[in-house]
């Protein structure tokens, strides 16, 4: 079988992916916050049938487009990161918090070639764990220069987060799930570029690692927004009225933010909406 992509170098926007699907009914592009495992920012879906040319072939047609969606996205990115929303470029010396623990880079001179993983205490008495790599792969600021490198210390993060969540997010789901008396089948620690959380028709429950990264309130929500659906599937208006009242009588007595327009949405019962806004602003890695 022919292959159903293909990926493209292309001089202004780097790789560029050509994604053929049965759910393509015509010509579309996606210009992401990330880049996908192949470094791809850009993606441009097509009906199975469709030549990859026509796909090239559009990418230079909507070429002013992708310009300034990958301006304004990175521009609400930057933003975000100065805000904490967002995950910092890797360097030397990056902190990191999260709901479990605080990760550390840091650049040894002694190391050549390779990252090695320390597990320690930080001054306050928290759960450290210390992400060292060469200084030879940073410049007189401290920043990772090479973007091939910068990425695979991004998935060494990825995979610190990932051992943590393992632990964390399903202690944290049983928690709740008790507390309402949901029952669920099993749990999954997922990392994806597309959602928070997930709940399948089995009754799993899927869970992002970059959950650690937000408050706790947050993390609450989207674990108990996904609960809701083993009863709930969709959207519907059961749904919300589930997911409203829950989120109400929990954030009645649980820790939350310090916001009066919180504190007004929880006491109007809105308090759903005040959340899907919040957690909007956040960005997935």
């Amino acid at each position: 079988m022919a292959s159903l992509t293909r990926i493209i170098s292309d001089d202004e926007f780097g790789i560029v992916l050509l994604r053929k699907s049965g759910r393509s009914r015509g010509l579309s592009i996606r210009v992401r916050t990330r880049s996908t495992r192949e470094g791809a920012r850009v993606t441009v879906s097509m009906p199975v049938l469709a030549p990859f040319q026509a796909g090239v072939s559009y990418l230079e047609s909507k070429r002013d487009w992708i310009r300034r969606a990958l301006a304004s996205q990175d521009a609400r990115t930057e933003k975000a990161v100065c805000e904490g929303r967002a995950q910092e470029p890797v360097r030397d010396g990056l902190r990191i918090s999260t709901l479990s623990c605080r990760i550390l880079f840091r650049a040894e001179a002694a190391l050549k070639n390779k990252a090695v993983i320390y597990n320690g205490m930080d001054d306050e008495g928290n759960p450290l764990r210390t992400i060292s790599f060469p200084s030879s792969w940073t410049d007189g600021s401290g920043n990772v220069t090479d973007v091939a490198i910068e990425k695979w210390l991004g998935d060494v993060l990825a995979d610190v987060l990932r051992q943590e969540a393992k632990v964390y997010l399903p202690a944290r789901l049983e928690m709740l799930a008790c507390r309402f008396g949901f029952k669920y089948a099993k749990v999954f620690i997922k990392h994806n570029l597309t959602n928070w959380g997930s709940c399948s028709s089995k009754g799993n429950i899927n869970l992002n690692l970059n959950l650690l990264r937000l408050p706790e309130y947050l993390a609450d929500y989207v674990i108990l927004h996904e609960l809701c659906h083993l009863r709930e599937p969709n959207h519907g208006p059961g749904f919300h009225a589930l997911l409203g009242r829950i989120l109400t009588e929990h954030f009645n007595i649980a820790p939350h933010p310090d916001d009066s327009g919180f504190e007004e949405a929880l006491s109007a019962g809105e308090v759903e909406h005040w959340f899907r806004k919040e957690i909007a602003r956040w960005r997935l890695m």
